[in-house]
């Protein structure tokens, strides 16, 4: 072969292979480019983890009118949110309803007009004596309740001063606050002699005066509700929820009571003491009352306008008199009963509603058996807000 091939050939051989390796490195570039690139990149974006809760100032929030207990996403200061979610626990562990037979009302207030009637009534007896019976004048108030939250402000008239010159000598006090799984009660009861004699022995008797008594009484009750998701007592008798369909609960607490009551018996109608054989011109009871309630209760929807409440609280415990009663110190058989009835018609925001309540303590010493119950009725009607 001449020389000058070779060396042609030569030449064509060492082109192609530069050529070919030029495309081999463009080729791995490219590739190299890519890898560097997707190692660069950021993580994509719902790999981060973002808290979209923005807390507000719950004084703004409180000023826009848009604060609520419930919102999570509310600053507090760290007592006052303290605070806050131990309540936020409170309500869900305490204050829970199956939506199908309670819900709430929706509203946070009501503003309603009140006529409360009550009177009280005695029973003494003495060992192998003749039974007296006395029961006070009925007593009727009217007044205007505002309620909002927790917060509640009142106002009443003593009627029987308003309309006559009759003194009352009566006051009764309470309050109460309720939730799905409690309810408790505090009272606190006063007769200074307005009462009238209606039964001595087996006889009735015409309203005959009797200014010779002086009773006092301070309580507090409280029970669980069993059937808390299902029943609501609050329904009934604090109108802030509704109760969708018929539902009842067992009911199981205790009920504390402290009494002051003194008898003057030099003071009863001559016709009485002459015809007695009270052995006593003055007897005092002075004793502590702590009993174990149980019974039931029941919320009947007649439909969705009316509900019907009956609930009975039968009790027995111990009384323990002190050292200035008659009967000296001594521990004392001690029972009671509680019953209460309500009947409530709502229409959207508007309601009315009417209760009754009976409230019986018991005690028997060795000589002598006492009664005392007091007995309310009340209506009263309004709308929330």
């Amino acid at each position: 072969m001449p020389k000058s091939a070779i060396i042609l050939t030569t030449s064509i051989l060492l082109a192609t292979a530069l050529s070919a390796r030029a495309e081999t490195r463009a080729c791995a570039l490219p590739e190299m480019k890519t890898e560097i690139a997707v190692t660069a990149s950021p993580p994509p974006a719902d790999s981060i983890r973002i808290d979209s809760r923005i807390k507000t100032d719950w004084k703004k929030l409180a000023r826009d009118r848009r604060l609520d207990i419930n919102d999570t996403t509310a600053r507090y200061p760290a007592f006052i949110d303290w605070c806050v979610n131990v309540y936020r626990w409170a309500e869900r562990v305490f204050n829970t309803y199956d939506p199908e037979y309670v819900t709430g009302t929706g509203k946070h207030g009501k503003v309603r007009l009140v006529s409360d009637n009550w009177t009280d009534s005695y029973m003494f007896r003495f060992e192998d004596g003749n039974p007296l019976f006395m029961i006070s004048n009925l007593y009727a108030n009217i007044g205007i309740q505002a309620n909002y939250s927790i917060l509640s402000a009142s106002y009443s008239i003593d009627m029987n001063s308003a309309l006559s010159d009759r003194v009352s000598k009566h006051k009764k006090l309470g309050f109460s606050f309720s939730c799905a799984r409690l309810y408790g009660e505090g009272y606190y009861w006063k007769n200074n002699g307005g009462t009238t004699i209606r039964k001595f022995g087996h006889e009735k008797v015409d309203d005959i005066p009797f200014h010779g008594l002086e009773f006092r009484a301070f309580g507090a009750l409280a029970f669980y509700i069993f059937n808390s998701r299902r029943f609501s007592y609050a329904a009934a008798y604090n109108l802030s929820n509704y109760q969708l369909r018929s539902a009842g609960s067992w009911l199981l607490g205790m009920n504390g009571t402290f009494y002051e009551c003194d008898f003057d018996f030099s003071r009863l109608p001559e016709e009485i003491k002459t015809n007695s054989d009270i052995p006593f011109n003055t007897y005092s009871l002075d004793y502590n009352s702590v009993n174990v309630m149980g019974g039931y209760s029941y919320n009947w929807v007649a439909n969705k306008h009316f509900l019907i409440n009956v609930t009975l609280l039968p009790s027995a415990g111990i009384s323990f008199s002190r050292s200035d009663s008659t009967e000296g110190h001594r521990n004392l058989l001690s029972m009671g009963c509680r019953q209460m009835a309500s009947i409530t018609y709502t229409s959207r925001q508007f309601f009315i509603t009417g209760t009754s309540s009976l409230h019986v303590n018991y005690f028997l010493t060795r000589s002598v058996g006492f009664i005392s119950g007091i007995e309310n009725f009340q209506i009263s009607t309004g709308v929330r807000f």
